[in-house]
């Protein structure tokens, strides 16, 4: 755990760990040259598995995880941040699951999210990919894993890749993945063993149009890898990370309304590389988010077009009709004419 000024959720991180019913274990805590309580907080503490390092500076994340990395004499790393709480079962599932399956490096979990007070935000960050394949799908849109949920062998991702990469003071861990994914089986289990909490000073609510556009070019490369078309995957990420940051990018009209059929092709050559992807749920599962995410984005531009990519996310996953169609259609007819529900209306049942 690395933390600055973090003496707002720190007790309650801390003592989700303390509290695990797996009990063998090291907690090393990185005091990033905190100003605030931290180190006060840190050092209440007697428990002997906690052994609190300071840096004389303020490192930042990537570089403080390093450290970490390096000090450790676990067979295995559990990561959490300062603001997270793990489940009591969480260590316990993930140490028996990385002793089951040799081939598997890496193993996080599903998560809940929740606000600064602690209240759920919704039931699940996002269900996050329980295939290897689904991993590897994932990371040509976003990250496939919640930073605070993993799990990984010390000696390959340490020993092995060389950690984080400190070139990158955010996003240090999606670049990681997708380092491993290259020749590693990582998955997620499908279980919530942590609150994610999300605020305005959590490290997720501050990425920058600098540090997407950094990161673009890990993007690009895993797209790369599938398709071999690196043209089509550089349009491609501009337009995808312009529609998940849309206030922070302009991406002409014409260029969103393809952004489903950019995924056709993807997923097409994806399959092409990976033809048992056909049959992996959680692929199908994650393909079908991608439509759906298309859906949402597409309505304030074309009902029409956004239709079609509902009906494509449905086509991967059915469970969506029963989950998403009331909300969705809602969404769609919201201030639509009489005439223009009906013709709505029309066009949807003849997708379906």
């Amino acid at each position: 755990m690395a933390v600055y000024n973090g003496e707002t959720y720190l007790d309650k991180a801390i003592i989700s760990i303390l509290q695990q019913s797996y009990e063998d274990f090291d907690f090393l805590i990185i005091d990033d040259a905190s100003t605030d309580k931290t180190n006060e907080i840190l050092r209440s503490y007697s428990d002997p598995r906690i052994t609190v390092v300071r840096n004389e500076t303020n490192f930042g994340l990537t570089k403080s995880l390093n450290i970490g990395l390096k000090l450790a004499k676990g067979q295995y790393i559990a990561r959490q941040d300062c603001d997270d709480i793990s489940y009591k079962l969480r260590l316990e599932r993930q140490v028996q699951f990385l002793e089951l399956n040799p081939e598997v490096i890496l193993v996080g979990a599903q998560s809940r999210i929740i606000d600064s007070d602690g209240k759920p935000i919704r039931s699940r960050a996002e269900e996050k990919e329980t295939s290897k394949l689904s991993v590897i799908w994932q990371l040509m849109f976003d990250s496939p894993f919640i930073h605070s949920t993993v799990m990984f062998r010390k000696d390959i991702v340490h020993e092995k890749y060389g950690g984080y990469d400190e070139q990158f003071r955010t996003s240090q861990d999606f670049v990681l993945w997708s380092k491993l994914s290259k020749e590693n089986t990582l998955l997620n289990l499908n279980e919530i063993l942590l609150d994610f909490r999300t605020h305005e000073k959590s490290v997720s609510s501050n990425y920058s149009v600098e540090n997407l556009n950094r990161t673009a070019p890990i993007y690009i490369d895993n797209i790369v890898d599938v398709t071999g078309d690196r043209h089509s995957a550089a349009d491609f990420v501009n337009v995808w990370l312009g529609a998940k940051r849309s206030s922070q990018f302009s991406i002409p009209l014409q260029k969103k309304i393809l952004l489903t059929s950019m995924i056709d092709n993807i997923y097409e050559k994806f399959v092409a590389k990976y033809p048992e992807a056909v049959h992996d749920k959680a692929v199908n599962k994650s393909v079908a988010r991608k439509y759906l995410y298309c859906a949402l984005y597409y309505i304030s531009y074309s009902r029409f077009e956004s239709i079609k990519a509902f009906y494509k996310a449905v086509s991967f996953d059915k469970n969506i009709l029963a989950k998403e169609m009331t909300q969705y259609l809602i969404r769609v007819l919201m201030g639509a004419s009489g005439l223009s529900v009906l013709k709505t209306i029309r066009k949807f049942t003849s997708f379906l």
